[in-house]
């Protein structure tokens, strides 16, 4: 897995290394149906955003009681890509993405 840090933006926008494809639409919802999305993780919220089918298969228990640290360390296997995007005071986000080729 690699991780690439960023530093927000007042509009920073996240995109799939792999698709292209921005990661939220218009109104700031989360754009399900890019297969190469694994999850994403509100610093602000301390929550999983977005879990996919494919990150549920992989995870075995409630992938939202894991840590972050621990869910890229049983990820850390899997050829992928993860952002961690530093928002200053709302905290960290993590985008996960895998090449849906694969």
């Amino acid at each position: 897995m690699k991780k690439i840090e960023i530093e927000e933006t007042n509009d920073t926008e996240v995109f799939s290394p792999y698709t292209g494809n921005c990661v939220t639409g218009k109104d700031g919802e989360i754009i399900e149906d890019d297969k190469s999305l694994l999850f994403v993780y509100s610093g602000m919220a301390d929550s999983y955003a977005y879990i996919s089918e494919q990150l549920s298969r992989l995870i075995v228990g409630e992938i939202e009681n894991i840590d972050m640290d621990d869910l890229v360390a049983k990820i850390s296997h899997i050829e992928g890509t993860l952002m961690e995007v530093d928002n200053g005071w709302n905290g960290i986000n993590y985008y996960c993405f895998i090449d849906p080729n694969n």
